[in-house]
């Protein structure tokens, strides 16, 4: 019987989809996007329009991403 964590490992997918806000496009053919936590990024891809949200993922924008309010809930 192998390891319940490492059987739980391969469930997590190993770069996470991130939802960020578009702030600009640069002439390179890159975004600069910010995170709600209050983090900024330069990423691949300029196929989102500014002032939308992206699905971000391994540094590139991968779609629009719904604009839904934000929310953060301490434990």
């Amino acid at each position: 019987m192998s390891n319940i964590w490492k059987q739980f490992e391969k469930l997590l997918p190993k770069d996470p989809v991130l939802v960020a806000t578009v702030s600009s496009h640069l002439a390179d053919g890159t975004s600069f996007v910010s995170f709600p936590g209050g983090g900024t990024a330069i990423v691949k891809g300029t196929s989102v329009a500014v002032g939308n949200k992206a699905f971000i993922q391994t540094g590139r924008i991968q779609g629009e991403a719904p604009n839904l309010p934000y929310t953060e809930h301490e434990v």
